[in-house]
């Protein structure tokens, strides 16, 4: 009886530690590089959830991507592009461009880039291809997507990345 109990309540505990809960994040400040730096562990967090997760609409995607848009805004460590077309693309599908600034967010901490050139922008595209690619994730796919990803597959992603 005692196992039973102990194995419950090690489930359950599991069970607590993988709900993320990032309504939290909102009070984080981000006023300097300093903390911004500190955020990168949340923003991984974030990133990771929604490149993990199908891609709908919840309060805990639209929690993970408003934190985000935030420390991409603040953050003076990284630069980030809006202007790409894939980005016009996805911009009025909010939980499509969350996952499209998690690739961004992931590829610049996990990189560090010295610039922020065709390469940087190859690899967050290439990472961002690969969810919507993911039956489990549920991505519609737009015409644009379809034909960078068909690039992507032919490697002649860099190609299309410069057209």
């Amino acid at each position: 009886m005692r196992k039973l109990v102990l194995l419950l309540a090690i489930i359950i505990y599991s069970g607590f530690g993988f709900a993320q809960d990032f309504s939290n994040l909102k009070s984080l400040t981000l006023k300097d590089s300093t903390e911004c730096k500190k955020a990168e562990s949340q923003v991984l967090d974030c990133s990771n959830y929604l490149l993990t997760q199908p891609c709908v609409e919840n309060l805990k995607s639209l929690d993970a991507t408003q934190f985000l848009l935030k420390w991409m805004g603040q953050t003076p460590n990284y630069k980030f592009s809006f202007e790409d077309e894939l980005y016009k693309s996805v911009k009025s599908n909010l939980t499509l461009m969350g996952r499209y600034l998690a690739c961004q967010a992931t590829v610049a901490i996990k990189t560090q880039p010295k610039t922020y050139d065709k390469d940087f922008q190859y690899n967050y595209i290439k990472m961002f291809l690969e969810y919507c690619e993911e039956p489990q994730y549920g991505v519609k796919i737009s015409s644009k997507i379809k034909k960078l990803i068909e690039a992507k597959n032919e490697d002649k992603l860099m190609e299309a990345i410069e057209k």
